[in-house]
């Protein structure tokens, strides 16, 4: 009938309450996850021990570890925190890992002074693409239209960038060479003009650089309302003398143009005329 008893007291440590958020996923691209895990004072033990399984066979112990996806899908993100009474919480979220949008693009080819006209092609799986950022490759245009023009100051090759972004958040840049043709010199020359007598005209247009193209074809109007010429080096007879405006225009095989005009001087003849005395 001999009895005894004692009373201890006995914690009970609550676990830790696992949480965590990270910021946009994009296929490709590095993931943040933040760990917002809380304690429950004053028996919650400090946090010890991270477990991240990101749902595609790869783990992580850091406490704010960041993951790349490889491949866009769903996934599930299990984090699992230990503290330092051994006691663990654990919490688990559904994550959407995007497509990448894929940018792309085409272009007129132009020739010096006519605008450049880019079009959009750009394409997405899991999003809509909805910011547009050019850099024109020239080191001063840019522009955020979806379809924008845009007119160089010279002739060239230029770099052109195009970077989309999708209402997901997910990017991707994409550049191509573009070429803004130059246009032809237009030059020719005329031998001395008299009223009676072909005058011949020499064309002597050059190309510009080495993205200039072919002359194909050549215009002339000699001025006087009636003459005009298609032959690259014609001669013509003026019926009147004066001055006359000649023009030439020429094309190159890129539909490039340029042209000059002159001033002509048709100089009249002189009257011949003698008189003689009895013989």
């Amino acid at each position: 009938g001999c009895m005894d008893s004692v009373t201890n007291p006995v914690d009970v440590n609550p676990g830790p309450i696992a949480a965590f958020t990270h910021d946009t996923i994009c296929e490709g691209t590095p993931t943040t996850f933040q760990d917002l895990t809380t304690t429950v004072p004053p028996l919650g033990g400090a946090l010890d021990n991270w477990l991240w399984e990101f749902g595609d066979g790869n783990t992580s112990t850091n406490q704010n570890p960041t993951h790349q996806y490889a491949n866009a899908g769903i996934y599930i993100v299990n984090l699992t925190v230990t503290d330092i009474n051994g006691c663990q919480g654990y919490y688990s979220d559904t994550i959407v890992v995007d497509t990448l949008p894929i940018a792309n693009f085409n272009a007129t080819e132009v020739c010096h002074t006519f605008p450049t006209v880019f079009t959009d092609q750009s394409t997405n799986t899991s999003g809509t693409v909805n910011q547009w950022n050019w850099n024109f490759g020239d080191g001063s245009g840019t522009s955020t239209d979806q379809n924008p023009t845009y007119t160089y100051s010279n002739p060239g090759s230029y770099n052109v960038t195009l970077t989309v972004t999708d209402d997901n958040g997910c990017t991707h840049t994409w550049d191509s060479t573009i070429v803004v043709r130059p246009n032809p010199d237009a030059i020719f020359t005329v031998d001395t003009v008299c009223v009676g007598f072909n005058t011949q005209f020499t064309d002597s247009s050059t190309v510009i650089t080495s993205l200039g193209g072919t002359i194909t074809t050549w215009q002339w109007n000699f001025g006087d309302g009636i003459g005009t010429s298609t032959d690259q080096n014609p001669s013509y007879g003026y019926q009147n003398f004066g001055t006359f405006n000649v023009q030439l225009i020429i094309t190159d095989q890129y539909g490039c143009m340029d042209s000059v005009t002159n001033p002509v001087d048709v100089n009249p003849g002189p009257i011949a005329a003698f008189t003689h005395d009895t013989i």
